[in-house]
């Protein structure tokens, strides 16, 4: 049938104006509503004749198709896009607080606090659109037992890690996806960090909005088997959430550091988690800070680490907690990524202006400083290859 059904019983309604007049329509579409849903209609044959008839009639000629239960058999494999507000914020308000007269109506919440907390969310979603400091790598390898893997998320909510082989055929490499997740977090994952390759066994922590989750990665199988090692919450990290975590070649000196700028070792002895603040945030110390962005890098000799903040970089000893000033920047530009320092003891930070090189034991004339000429991007990284003698930013 090209056209919908209709039907020929005549109606009367009434014109809208002045006047108001009577008169009979016919040809009307069959879309009323039953108390099942939508009048749903098919052909039924009755005496040689084809008729209309409803699905949500009791009749026992028509075959009804009863729906079984839902299968998913290729599941979500990214979020879906944003969809944009078209409510203001004193629309918002007003449903907000009609919800609460009727499902809450013992509770008084002013109407002019709703507001305020409703402007105060839409300021902080708005600067998340530009950049988002609490968001880290999401894509990182996982090499172990000369196997090779690429841990991301996936899904809906970006709750699901999927862990793919990368097959080395001597010619090309080749990327084989699984549409499968091998683990599910409760909130979306925020940074994926693996320990350095080549490692007898491969240790994953993975951040997610939650928890931070340090996870042992066992390749002797075909498909790779996880197994958790600790986990750190919020009320870990002084009730903060965190924004960085480096890994050592076990994660049994991890660190992370939260959105104040409080560094945290998790250490694991004899299956215990033990957390310690190596380093308060500038706070604690008296000094007014308000930046969350914060990163984290590993020092040379494991006794110290790099903390990099928007317009600074400092090496911290983890043993007298002394900080030392590296680097400083003035003007317009901020701090988006440093890397792990190496045996060379050269320290290798990326800004929105320049790559810079400096040595940590001349710290006050940088070895390199080069203008990349990208655009202003909070999330420019830049990583040295070893076979590289410079930087490419990605």
């Amino acid at each position: 049938m090209d056209s919908w059904p209709v039907a020929e019983r005549a109606r009367t309604i009434e014109s809208v104006g002045r006047k108001k007049q009577k008169f009979a329509v016919r040809g009307f579409p069959e879309v009323d509503v039953g108390a099942g849903g939508p009048n749903v209609v098919t052909l039924v044959e009755r005496d040689g004749r084809f008729e209309w008839t409803s699905l949500l009639k009791n009749d026992s000629q028509v075959n009804r198709l009863r729906p079984s239960k839902t299968t998913t058999i290729f599941p979500a494999t990214r979020p879906p896009p944003d969809l944009p507000v078209k409510s203001t914020i004193l629309q918002s308000a007003e449903r907000g607080e009609n919800f609460i007269r009727t499902y809450l109506p013992d509770v008084d919440v002013p109407a002019e606090l709703i507001r305020d907390e409703l402007s105060q969310d839409a300021k902080i979603t708005e600067g998340f659109k530009r950049f988002n400091p609490y968001m880290g790598n999401l894509l990182h390898p996982i090499v172990v037992h000369e196997q090779a893997f690429l841990a991301f998320p996936m899904g809906e909510l970006n709750s699901d890690l999927n862990i793919s082989p990368l097959h080395d055929s001597g010619d090309e490499i080749t990327f084989k996806p699984s549409a499968h997740p091998i683990r599910t977090f409760d909130t979306p994952i925020q940074q994926i960090v693996t320990t350095v390759p080549g490692t007898q066994t491969a240790y994953l922590a993975v951040r997610t909005f939650g928890e931070t989750s340090f996870i042992g990665v066992d390749a002797t199988r075909s498909t790779p088997y996880l197994s958790e090692v600790a986990a750190l919450s919020h009320q870990d990290t002084g009730g903060r959430a965190v924004v960085d975590v480096v890994l050592s070649e076990t994660p049994f000196s991890s660190l992370v550091v939260n959105d104040f700028g409080s560094v945290y070792r998790c250490s694991i002895a004899d299956g215990d988690k033990i957390v310690d603040l190596i380093h308060p945030a500038a706070e604690a110390k008296g000094e007014v800070q308000q930046i969350s962005f914060w990163r984290l890098a590993r020092g040379t000799e494991g006794t110290n680490y790099l903390l990099a903040s928007e317009h600074s970089l400092s090496q911290i000893d983890t043993r007298t907690n002394e900080s030392i000033e590296l680097f400083s920047l003035t003007g317009t530009g901020v701090v988006t990524s440093v890397e792990n320092q190496g045996a060379d003891n050269i320290v290798k930070l990326c800004n929105t202006n320049q790559l810079v090189w400096i040595d940590a034991r001349f710290a006050r004339r940088p070895l390199l400083a080069y203008k990349h000429g990208r655009q202003h991007d909070r999330y420019l990284e830049a990583r040295t290859s070893p076979s590289l003698s410079c930087k490419v930013p990605s």
